[in-house]
């Protein structure tokens, strides 16, 4: 159950994250919608945010659709696995640390509130060993997916 949670609170602040990256674009990078933005447009860009890494390779890519598929997954699937990691490990502290409900909501939201501000650290640290697999997982996506020229 906390894992469901967590996934589900990730894809949220995903959502969000993207959402805030669109309205603070300089003005010729910024997307449409974030020129005059509505409620309902900010709702469809958080629930579509994973799309947004599949169209930038996509973007690149004219001849092969395959291959910036498989990448912009990757880049998907990192994002999710680090930031549920993130929200999980702080919800499991608040379990341990307390009993009840109230409490460990209160101490979650404390947690990723200390681990936001954290964030660069943590980011520096976890950084290593994501690339390292990254790299391991593109090699093979290279392997499988060939660019083609031309």
């Amino acid at each position: 159950m906390k894992i469901i949670i967590s996934v589900i609170l990730a894809y949220f602040l995903s959502g969000i994250w993207q959402i805030m990256n669109d309205i603070d674009a300089p003005i010729m990078e910024k997307p449409l919608w974030a020129i005059r933005p509505t409620i309902s447009n900010a709702i469809l860009v958080a629930l579509t945010w994973f799309m947004r890494p599949i169209q930038k390779f996509l973007r690149n890519s004219h001849n092969q659709k395959a291959r910036p598929i498989a990448f912009g997954l990757l880049v998907v699937i990192t994002q999710m696995c680090v930031l549920t990691g993130m929200i999980w490990g702080c919800i499991v502290l608040a379990t341990i640390i307390f009993n009840n409900i109230i409490l460990q909501v209160i101490t979650t939201i404390i947690l990723l509130l200390i681990v936001n501000m954290l964030s660069p650290i943590i980011h520096l640290v976890l950084m290593v060993p994501i690339s390292l697999v990254q790299l391991i997982i593109g090699g093979i996506l290279d392997l499988l997916f060939p660019k083609k020229e031309g």
